[in-house]
């Protein structure tokens, strides 16, 4: 039996930063109708989505960032969501890792 690697699609949009004349609001509906689409698709049931950004643009980050990282003994920058969406993630579970 031959495995496959997983197909990967990338899908980038400044809507999701609330950039140019867009809202957060604007973002968040861009994202819930990707996301419904895919959950309401044939893909639906095998399909992981991860939503990942780029910057917190300030409006999701209430805790300041360690002070220097074990890694290299930098500043660490504020956090970001890191979303993972579908059948293969956890419910309701939230990581408190501190990662690089």
């Amino acid at each position: 039996m031959t495995k496959r690697a997983a197909t990967v699609a990338v899908l980038c949009g400044s809507v999701l930063a609330g950039c140019a004349d867009t809202t957060i609001v604007d973002g968040t509906r861009w994202v819930s109708g990707l996301v419904e689409q895919i959950r309401g698709s044939q893909y639906g049931e095998r399909t992981l989505i991860l939503l990942v950004y780029d910057e917190g643009g300030g409006y999701f980050d209430h805790v300041a960032p360690p002070p220097t990282s074990s890694v290299d003994g930098e500043p660490y920058g504020t956090r970001v969501p890191f979303l993972a969406i579908g059948p293969f993630a956890h419910r309701n579970h939230i990581a408190h890792t501190t990662l690089e």
